[in-house]
């Protein structure tokens, strides 16, 4: 499960929004993913793996510290002063 949430995130950083073009992503670099993660079976899992992965992961519990300081509010632009 950490290689799939590892090639999600890195996918997802150099810009692949859907799970096709996660997949994609994964053939165009699967050697160099390969020789970096040294996976036990020298092979990367498929987009769908990913996707079935990603489908079963409870949320929940992470989201407590994304929520911190969203209720901090920024100052409103109209009442700042520009000197």
């Amino acid at each position: 499960m950490a290689l799939c949430l590892t090639l999600f995130t890195l996918a997802v950083t150099a810009g692949n929004r859907e799970f096709l073009a996660i997949g994609d992503w994964l053939k165009s670099y699967r050697s160099e993913l390969i020789e970096l993660f040294n996976p036990s079976k020298q092979r990367l899992p498929s987009y769908s793996t990913i996707r079935r992965v990603l489908l079963t992961l409870d949320y929940a519990p992470n989201l407590s510290s994304y929520t911190i300081g969203a209720e901090t509010t920024l100052p409103n632009a109209s009442s700042s002063s520009r000197g």
